[in-house]
This record gives structure tokens, C-alpha cells and sequence, in this order.
């Protein structure tokens, strides 16, 4: 038997429509297509190119005034505020890309200020729409101060309304102003420590002074007994009795501060002032200080009713009229001590009240204002008889039967007068009528207002409440 070998081979062959291949599909985009970018800033933008191998070049529609664009496209944005165009092209294809550059702002802060002369002050620059935030620090006006890197103003000597200027340091075009007020300097004030001193004679103490709202912190010494050097030195002199010293601004001659020296044998404390007359219920301020190298005192009050003193020697009067004093004791020795004088008067006082005269239906509302003039307490107490209220703020609610009415105002203050109890009242009264209003009056010391309320003829009574004190 005889075997043959067969070997077959096959082939797939695709014949198209019209025996053509498609050819493939060749596009070009750009990523991102829209952006905003800072003037001067930059962005990337990328161009893809499919179904081909194909270059691509980059440009900007509106030339060179639009920035700049690299190979790699990366782009750089101009100055000009504006919406620019980029263009890729890939053989015959070509996308576009919108890029809007914003414009350049700039702002300072504060706006405006005041400032004492040769004072400074910190300003700051806020700068968008550029990559470059920085600003570039000038003076408008000659003469009007100076500005540093920073921004930090430094005021003229001279009072003025002045500009400092920031502008753009990526768009010099773009600035912006603040309008500084230089003030001049405050009136200028001098403080001498200590206040007061107790000497021995031929004792000596030393005085400092302090200047306030100069930059002159100088003074010259003078003393009207004893001797005081340049820096303050103090010799008292051998005569006993109180002087004076003074110390005068070198910046303003007009300014000046004075310190209290009681010098004597065995004067231990000494006290300022040594009396004086003042309004219950109001302060004053004492000082004191005891001889030696310890010059503390301690505050007390000769009287048990005399008021009050505090550590640092703020007395504060009683209620009531009187003699009281107030003591400084040594705190090295007790055993010395000073007392100065306090007469508490009573001022008179007097009350008002508004309005002075109305006439209102029944129901009405109105509020009344009272004042207590010459009180230390102004406060006041608001009261009604019979059948009329008023609250405690003055708000007052007419009652509904016409009548004569009375409203008082009490002041707390206590006063020695012709009034009853040391208060001082006043009088609304309300009458039935129509039409008349009564103005203000006295009688038996009161200030009496009317206050008369229109109502129905055929209501028109006398209630029990209508009556005249």
C-alpha cells in the first residue's frame, strides 16, 4: 500500500468595498482651551496630535503684544489687561486656546491715617492681577517724610496732609495713595517725682522729672529755698518751712511740673494739700510722704464718719456736711504722723423737670425727664398720688377720668432747704378742659406744672383726687 503526503496552506485575504484602505484620522487639541493668567504670570499649555507623528509650532494671533509663547508651550502673559489667542499648528491642522489676562490692582491699608509729627506708621501694599506682587514705596509731596522698603512712613516735623505712594512693581502704570495727616506733637507734659517731701534741714533729696509727648525729655530746676542742682538734687536750706519746686520743659517753656518740700526740725510727714473745701460724695486726691529713706505712708481717717480714704491717699466724702481728716502715718515710724483738713459742704440742689406744661386727652402716653442740678447722686425717684402712676423712667400713662393729677420727681441728694426732708419734688397736675393749659408756679416751696386732659363736658367733675396742696 502506498501513502502520499499532502500539505495545504491557507490565506485570509479582506477586500474592501472598492478594494481602498481608510486612512486614519489625524486631529490636533489643546489643554487647557480657556485659562486666566496674571499679568506677567505664565501657563502651560499642551498640544496633542493624533493619528500621525506630525511637529508642532506654537504662536499667538494677536503678536507680540499678546506675550510670548515657548516651543513647549509654555506661555508668558503681557502687562495689557485683554483676551489673547494661541495658536498650534501640526502640518495642515491647527486648534486655538482663549487666555484672558486680568488687569493689575493695588490697594493700601490704611487708607488714610493721622500721625503726630515724627511719629511713624506702618502701611501695606495688597497687589492682584499680577505674578509680581510687589510695590515700589515713594512720597508724593517734598518735604513731607520719608517711606522705607517696607512701607514704614516716617512723619515730617512739619503739620500737613501728605501721600505716600505704592505702585506696581510688575505694571509701574498701576499705584495707589494714602493720604497721611501729620499732626503736631502734643501739648508736651512734665511729672516730677516725688510729688512731695519731708526734710530736716540741710537734708537733701533727689527729684526726677518725666516729659510727655516730646521727644526732649530735658528740664531745667529751679527751687524758691534751698538749692537744686542740673540733675535734680535737692539741698533744703536751713530756715524751716515749705518750698517749692519746680521743673520746666526745655521743649516748651510753657510746661512745667511743681513738687511740695516742708522742711523743720522734727518734721516727720508731710502732706499736700494741707486743707481743703470739697462737695459730699466727690474725691480728692492727697499725697504725703515721711521724712528718711523710707517715704511710705499709710492712709486712715481721724473720724469714723468722715468718708473714706484708700491706700493711695483717694478720699472720697462723706454724705453730710463737717470738718474731717484725713492722716498720713509714717510707715518706718508710727509714731509720726501728718493730718490735713477736709470741710464737706452741702451744694444746693434744685430739680427740673420736662415738660414744664401739657395738656393730654386720658389714655395718653408721654414721658418726663427730670434733672437734679448741684447733686453729687443725680439719680431721681419718680412718684404719683391718688390715682396716677409713672414708672421709674419717666413714662407716664394719663388715667382714663379726667382729674388734676401729681407727678413728683424726688432727688436723693440730701440738701438742707425749705423742703421737707431734704427733697425736692415737682408737680404735674392734670385739670378738666378742653382747650387751656396752665404754665408752671410755686406754692409752699414746690414747683407745681398743670397738666390738663380734655374730656366730655357732661365728664367734667372734681374726682377725689382733684385737690391743690
Amino acid at each position: 500500500m502506498r501513502f502520499v503526503r499532502f500539505c495545504a496552506c491557507a490565506a485570509v485575504v479582506t477586500v474592501a468595498c472598492g478594494g481602498r484602505r481608510d486612512a486614519p484620522v489625524i486631529s490636533l487639541t489643546i489643554a487647557p482651551a480657556t485659562a486666566t493668567v496674571d499679568a506677567g504670570g505664565s501657563q502651560r499649555f499642551i498640544a496633542r496630535v493624533t493619528g500621525a507623528d506630525l511637529p508642532v509650532a506654537w504662536s499667538l494671533a494677536e503678536g507680540a503684544g499678546a506675550g510670548s509663547i515657548a516651543a513647549d508651550g509654555t506661555y508668558t502673559a503681557p502687562l495689557t489687561a485683554g483676551a489673547y489667542h494661541l495658536i498650534a499648528r501640526a502640518g495642515d491642522l491647527s486648534a486655538s486656546a482663549v487666555v484672558t489676562v486680568g488687569a493689575v490692582s493695588i490697594s493700601i491699608a490704611p487708607a488714610s491715617a493721622n500721625v503726630t509729627s515724627g511719629g511713624s506708621l506702618q502701611l501695606q501694599a495688597s497687589v492682584t492681577g499680577a505674578a509680581d506682587a510687589g510695590v515700589l514705596w515713594s512720597m508724593r509731596e517734598s518735604g513731607a517724610g520719608t517711606v522705607d522698603s517696607s512701607g514704614r512712613y516716617t512723619a515730617s516735623q512739619a503739620p500737613g496732609v501728605y501721600h505716600v505712594i505704592a505702585t506696581s512693581r510688575a505694571d509701574p502704570s498701576r499705584s495707589a495713595a494714602a493720604a497721611i495727616t501729620v499732626l503736631p506733637q502734643p501739648p508736651t507734659a512734665v511729672n516730677i517725682f516725688p510729688p512731695i517731701a519731708a526734710l530736716e534741714p540741710g537734708q537733701s533729696v533727689r527729684f526726677t522729672a518725666a516729659v510727655a509727648g516730646s521727644q526732649d525729655a530735658a528740664v531745667s530746676w529751679s527751687a524758691d529755698g534751698g538749692t537744686i542742682d542740673a540733675n535734680g538734687l535737692y539741698v533744703a536750706p536751713q530756715t524751716p518751712g515749705r518750698y517749692t519746686i519746680v521743673a520746666v520743659s526745655h521743649a516748651d517753656a510753657s510746661k512745667r511740673a511743681t513738687a511740695e518740700v516742708d522742711v523743720g526740725a522734727g518734721i516727720a510727714v508731710a502732706i499736700s494739700p494741707a486743707a481743703v473745701q470739697i462737695e459730699e460724695g466727690v474725691q480728692q486726691r492727697f499725697i504725703a510722704a515721711a521724712n528718711g529713706s523710707d517715704t511710705r505712708v499709710t492712709w486712715s481717717l481721724a473720724e469714723a464718719a468722715g468718708g473714706t480714704v484708700d491706700a493711695n491717699g483717694l478720699y472720697t466724702a462723706p454724705r453730710g456736711p463737717g470738718t474731717f481728716h484725713v492722716v498720713a502715718t509714717s510707715v518706718a515710724d508710727p509714731s509720726h504722723s501728718i493730718a490735713a483738713a477736709v470741710t464737706v459742704i452741702v451744694p444746693a440742689v434744685s430739680v427740673t423737670l420736662t415738660p414744664a406744661a401739657i395738656t393730654i386727652r386720658p389714655g395718653a402716653n408721654l414721658h418726663f425727664t427730670a434733672a437734679a442740678v448741684g447733686a453729687a447722686d443725680t439719680r431721681l425717684q419718680w412718684a404719683s398720688d391718688c390715682c396716677a402712676s409713672i414708672a421709674q423712667d419717666g413714662s407716664f400713662t394719663a388715667p382714663a377720668a379726667p382729674g388734676t393729677y401729681h407727678l413728683i420727681a424726688r432727688s436723693g441728694h440730701r440738701s438742707r432747704g425749705r423742703h421737707a426732708g431734704g427733697r425736692r419734688s415737682h408737680r404735674l397736675h392734670r385739670v378738666p378742659s378742653r382747650h387751656h393749659l396752665v404754665g408752671p408756679g410755686r406754692r409752699a416751696g414746690r414747683q407745681h406744672f398743670e397738666r390738663r386732659v380734655p374730656g366730655p363736658v357732661r365728664s367734667r367733675r372734681h374726682l377725689p383726687c382733684h385737690r391743690h396742696r
